[in-house]
């Protein structure tokens, strides 16, 4: 299964990287390079957190492999490709592919200064604004950018299911955060978990920003809340 990915990330990159850095065809070829260093980074970061996939999902094989009736099961369940069709490598392949340009995109958006703010309806959102409405947890995201954005959040919204999946991006961000998983390394990453399924818990290194004044959208953590609050407040 894992040989089957192929690093082709994003899908379009000539126009992944225009639709961050709208002004690329009025830059020099040196200031080109300098500019889009974030797609650089986010792809060897991405072939880094593949490493980490293949050897997360050896280890889950050693440790089925080390005792037959839990192999069984899980060949019988074809919990390997799950929740995706069972034993399908196609879909599998197809899955993992996803998380991966998802978790790219929203490494450069991170690098980039963007970062989405979640908010408390769950109303269909004004299409104009630069909001996206998750289907599986019908919670709402507005997108936005430190300082002066690069490119119009409308924008952004309306273009990014070109190359990253929304849910993955958004909720992604969201679980890991109230997880406690999301920090400024970056260290967040999706995974192969003990039961042998694609974890996607923490598929997104989006930034989560609250409101100013905004109440913590999940319990406290030891009386923290685990979301900060955008810049200035």
């Amino acid at each position: 299964l894992l040989s089957a990915i192929a690093f082709v990330l994003p899908q379009d990159n000539d126009g992944f990287a225009n639709l961050i850095f709208p002004n690329l065809a009025s830059l020099s070829p040196g200031e080109r390079v300098q500019t889009t260093e974030p797609l650089q980074q986010a792809e060897s970061n991405v072939r880094e957190v593949f490493q980490q996939i293949a050897s997360s999902f050896a280890e889950v094989l050693k440790t089925l492999m080390s005792n037959a009736d839990t192999f069984v099961r899980f060949v019988g369940t074809g919990s390997v490709d799950a929740p995706w069709t069972p034993l399908n490598q196609t879909d599998a392949v197809t899955a993992l592919n996803t998380t991966l340009q998802t978790y790219y995109v929203s490494d450069v958006m991170k690098q980039t200064n963007w970062y989405a703010i979640p908010l408390a309806t769950s109303a269909q959102p004004d299409p104009s604004q630069p909001i996206y409405l998750s289907p599986s947890t019908r919670r709402q995201y507005q997108l936005a950018q430190e300082g002066e954005a690069t490119t119009d959040p409308s924008t952004m919204i309306r273009e990014l299911p070109t190359y990253a999946d929304m849910t993955l991006l958004f909720d992604g961000a969201f679980n890991c955060t109230a997880t406690g998983r999301a920090n400024d390394e970056g260290q967040a990453y999706p995974g192969f978990n003990y039961a042998g399924t694609l974890d996607l818990g923490c598929a997104s290194l989006l930034p989560m920003r609250l409101e100013c004044g905004a109440p913590c959208p999940t319990p406290l953590a030891n009386g923290t809340c685990l979301f900060t609050q955008i810049e200035g407040c």
